[in-house]
């Protein structure tokens, strides 16, 4: 019997009946655990959070919203019983609520959870939700945009020579967890630092990412990055080589490997720290998952230092989140005939913190450290002024263009809608978009509308494909 199994027999009916039930009066107003919560409490939110987490993509600010306001059970049973509006209490919200249940639902069908828990065993990666005592407290900065939950492989959170298990606290002797010599002393303990960079970067950029992780390591500090190519790869690989922790959040499920290049690289992550994902397993990366993974990797350090980023680097986005959380925002210069190095520059010149070697990383970062474990919250802080320069400067030098789209469900089924190069011949059809966006059909279905009014989408084989000349 699977971890998963084991934990839904042990509800028995009562759990599954307040899950499934359409009479949501009870569950609206129970309050959130407080104190020391019952095992079936935590066992059931935790049920409750596997369901949402293979339904709801990243940082969907809606549900977001209704998390904070109601329980995860509750959130569920309204989406399963098309009562999702019921649970805002602001009218003018409703309209927007209500046809994402359909498409909410699509997403959860039979089989797709179970189906998630056993590529996750399969594994050996684990459940982690805000209840739990390995939980990373920094990600509640993000408010609204907190993950649902984390899978995670590795020593994360782990006592000292104790066993892991996908799902639950019980031992699983058929998938026992990575070892090595740092197992008793996980990433998850350690102050941690954040170091993003261009994919492509020079050889200097490689030098330096490598020597800071490594230095900032030696100094028990876990290097938090996202296992991309190029600069995150070197940041890694500094802190692995001085037998130091580090951390890979990725934009795709934890059983995939992406890059594929790398599978020796994240097996050495998870062996001396964690791999870290919001998304369920089997989730391929997306140019948007990689755009909310950023908040993670962001929110996860104390600060976070970019080492070469060029003019509309991704690295940027990632330092721009760190501002707006309240984290120290560093930049390693380089040199000013380098592409590679003008998004760092820029930073510097925007207020970000001119860094050269691990010294200086944590000297910039201990003022900080102090403050950082006092109670935040995003949406009270003030803006930092590197958040605001570049606010100003983005919307003097990158106007939007009209036919680019600027609605977050037009956005998400571009990158759902298959490729008329692709060679396919047929095109997806609104109820296989919905299932892929978790969008309603009939927002689906006036989304492709405006997308191909505007020559983005087209009709092709019974469904819909991204146009050829978009």
């Amino acid at each position: 019997m699977s971890a998963y199994q084991d934990l839904t027999a042990r509800e028995d009916a009562a759990p599954h009946d307040v899950i499934a039930s359409r009479d949501l009066t009870a569950l609206q107003d129970r309050p959130a655990p407080r104190g020391a919560p019952s095992e079936s409490a935590i066992e059931a939110d935790r049920l409750a959070r596997l369901a949402l987490n293979h339904a709801v993509e990243p940082a969907d600010p809606q549900i977001g919203r209704l998390l904070e306001l109601h329980s995860p059970i509750a959130v569920l049973a309204a989406i399963r019983a098309d009562q999702l509006p019921d649970l805002d209490p602001d009218p003018a919200r409703h309209d927007r609520l209500a046809d994402r249940c359909t498409g909410l639902r699509l997403r959860l069908e039979p089989g797709r959870v179970e189906a998630g828990i056993a590529a996750a065993e399969a594994v050996c990666a684990r459940f982690i939700t805000p209840v739990d005592a390995s939980w990373p407290a920094r990600l509640d900065d993000l408010g609204q945009q907190r993950p649902i939950g984390i899978w995670a492989i590795g020593s994360w959170g782990d006592p000292p020579d104790a066993p892991a298990n996908p799902t639950t606290d019980q031992s699983s002797e058929s998938n026992p967890a990575p070892t090595g010599s740092d197992r008793g002393s996980p990433a998850s303990t350690a102050e941690m630092l954040s170091i993003v960079g261009a994919r492509a970067c020079t050889g200097y950029g490689s030098y330096v990412a490598g020597a800071l992780g490594a230095e900032l390591a030696s100094a028990g500090m876990a290097v938090v990055s996202g296992a991309a190519l190029g600069i995150d790869a070197a940041a890694h690989r500094g802190a692995l080589a001085v037998g130091g922790p580090t951390v890979a959040v990725l934009a795709c499920g934890i059983d995939r490997v992406y890059p594929r290049a790398h599978e020796v690289l994240l097996r050495a992550i998870a062996e001396r720290g964690a791999v870290l994902s919001e998304l369920p397993p089997g989730a391929a990366p997306t140019r948007f998952r990689f755009l909310h993974r950023n908040r993670i990797i962001a929110a996860l350090g104390v600060g976070t230092v970019v080492v070469e980023a060029a003019h509309r680097s991704g690295s940027l986005v990632t330092a721009r989140l760190a501002a707006e959380l309240g984290r120290v925002v560093m930049a390693v210069p380089g040199p000013v005939t380098s592409d590679q190095s003008a998004g760092a520059h820029e930073l510097i010149r925007d207020g970000a913190t001119l860094v050269v070697g691990a010294p200086q990383v944590r000297e910039a970062c201990a003022s900080l450290t102090a403050a950082s474990r006092e109670p935040r919250g995003v949406m009270t802080r003030s803006a930092p002024p590197i958040r605001r320069i570049q606010g100003e400067r983005r919307a003097r030098t990158q106007p939007v263009r009209p036919s680019e789209p600027v609605d977050p469900i037009e956005e998400l089924l571009l990158e759902a809608l298959p490729s008329a190069t692709a060679g396919t011949g047929s095109g997806a059809d609104v109820f296989a978009l919905a299932r892929a966006t978790g969008v309603g059909p009939d927002a689906v279905f006036a989304a492709l509308g405006r997308l191909a009014a505007c020559g983005r989408a087209v009709k092709a084989g019974g469904g819909w494909m991204v146009s050829p000349a978009a």
